[in-house]
């Protein structure tokens, strides 16, 4: 069986991923630039806090020109905290794009339930019949010993070969009981589907 794209049911999908990676691709260089100037200040020798005279000059005269002053003129910290400005940015962007996407998911999703909602319960009534019948099965090889052993014979050289998954067989407080009883809530069975001896008296 084949299921559509997301895409199909939440077009919106196809331009919000586009967005998330370009923003993502963005962040890349940025982490490694960050990466690189915490190194060149871990690196850097202790220095004069005063900017040298001659790199103010120069700074000025970049703005007198309308130029932003060369990167290698900037601080190595003022750098340092564009960086991670935009890499904050980038991350708030790409959080809000990510309720955005988490929202056409589940609108895509809904959608899809709806349209395979029939399936679904003919998929969970096969499983719950399925159940039913191993019961049965069960249920009558443990009848058949109860009547051996009740005509005054012993069965002990016999495996007792009585699934623990199925439980007991006349116990309503089982987990088959209990998982037959979900699926008849849930609408896939019939509660008169339920055997009478896995039903509460």
């Amino acid at each position: 069986m084949r299921f559509p794209d997301p895409t199909q049911l939440a077009p919106e999908l196809v331009s919000l991923r586009a967005k998330e990676a370009a923003l993502s691709e963005r962040s890349t260089p940025l982490h490694e630039q960050r990466q690189r100037l915490i190194e060149e200040l871990r690196d850097a020798p202790v220095v004069s806090l005063d900017t040298p005279p001659e790199q103010a000059a120069r700074t000025r005269v970049a703005h007198l020109l309308g130029q932003d002053a060369p990167p290698s003129l900037v601080p190595t910290k003022d750098r340092l905290r564009d960086v991670n400005r935009e890499l904050a940015d980038l991350d708030a962007a790409i959080a809000l794009l990510g309720n955005d996407i988490h929202a056409a998911y589940r609108k895509a999703s809904v959608a899809a339930q709806e349209a395979m909602a029939s399936e679904y319960q003919k998929r969970a009534a096969a499983v719950a019949h399925a159940l039913i019948q191993a019961h049965s099965a069960n249920f009558a090889l443990r009848q058949f010993v109860e009547l051996f052993e009740d005509a005054g014979f012993s069965s002990g050289n016999w495996n007792q070969l009585f699934p623990s998954i199925l439980g007991g067989h006349k116990d309503p407080h089982s987990s088959l009981a209990y998982t037959l009883r979900e699926f008849a809530a849930a609408g896939v069975i019939k509660n008169s589907e339920i055997p009478l001896e896995l039903q509460y008296a």
